[in-house]
């Protein structure tokens, strides 16, 4: 399957920071027309589901690219300042993420990382039902019609799990 360019669809970018830990970003691909507005209704469902289980994290600003550009643009989406979780991270804590997985109908993979999450186990993997927190974030996901989007522009089904570990960017920093 070939590869496709990044701005193949419009996408919005979270910029947010965990209490104690470091700057992100989370990028989340959807169709177009989909306003500021509404995308941070879904952001902020998101991210209120996941909070019982994470570290403070605060939306600092959310950028917006539409289709065929690589050029990110601030916009208002009504989440900018709001804290979810709480607490602040222990520096041991800051390599680790939860991944939420999703593939297309297109057979595209999509994946999204969110740092700042509390806890872990030894399996490294929540399967559904395992952790409501968790669980709710899925479901979220999962809830709105048509978006979060893959790269191909077709909606994902997200996985019914989310891998709990260090992030790749944390191990190559780390190795040098």
């Amino acid at each position: 399957m070939a590869p496709l360019p990044p701005e193949s669809t419009p996408r919005y970018k979270i910029n947010y920071s965990v209490v104690g830990g470091d700057f992100h970003s989370a990028i989340v691909r959807a169709p177009a027309p989909v306003s500021p507005a509404t995308f941070g209704t879904w952001a902020d469902g998101f991210f209120t589901a996941l909070a019982p289980e994470m570290y403070g994290i605060t939306i600092g600003t959310v950028d917006f690219a539409p289709s065929g550009s690589n050029i990110f643009n601030p916009v208002t989406s009504g989440i900018e300042g709001n804290t979810y979780g709480t607490g602040t991270q222990p520096a041991q804590a800051k390599p680790y993420s939860l991944s939420f997985v999703g593939r297309s109908p297109d057979a595209r993979r999509g994946r999204l990382f969110i740092f700042g999450p509390k806890f872990g186990d030894d399996t490294y993997r929540f399967n559904f039902g395992e952790n409501t927190a968790v669980d709710a974030a899925i479901d979220e996901l999962r809830a709105p019609s048509g978006w979060p989007m893959g790269i191909g522009g077709q909606e994902l089904i997200w996985k019914s799990y989310a891998n709990f570990g260090v992030n790749d960017h944390y191990i190559k920093k780390m190795r040098g």
